[in-house]
């Protein structure tokens, strides 16, 4: 399975964990879902992954902070996770994402500031 599209199905539920184990997934769209929990799932994930797009964005009912383990993801080109609850602070081991080229993350509940790291990100548009 490299793309999984499950983009404006009502869940009410959590990402499960065995979504980050796929080996061959690179492409994964669950926007608009419903999606309760937090982002858990990524910390399965490993250096490894082929994950190359992750969006999330439109699940107000997802929150939590935004997992330090998303730096290890270093095939990763791009990140939505644009109007959800999500708080603390952007993590700067996303600096260690070198294939970052976009990030989305407005409409969350944010705080502090960037992250030095994010410089370090020569693809970011």
């Amino acid at each position: 399975l490299r793309f999984l599209v499950l983009s404006g199905i009502s869940f009410g539920s959590s990402i499960p964990g065995e979504i980050g184990e796929l080996p061959g997934l690179e492409e994964f769209y669950i926007d608009s879902s419903d999606l309760t929990g937090d982002l858990s799932f990524i910390e399965s994930m490993t250096e490894s992954s082929p994950i190359r797009k992750m969006w999330l964005d439109y699940n107000p009912g997802l929150s939590g902070t935004i997992p330090t383990a998303l730096g290890q993801l270093t095939n990763l080109q791009s990140l939505s996770l644009v109007e959800s609850s999500l708080s603390g602070s952007i993590p700067s081991e996303i600096g260690t994402a070198e294939s970052l080229v976009e990030v989305w993350l407005y409409w969350n509940n944010l705080a502090g500031s960037i992250p030095d790291e994010i410089g370090s990100l020569f693809n970011l548009m």
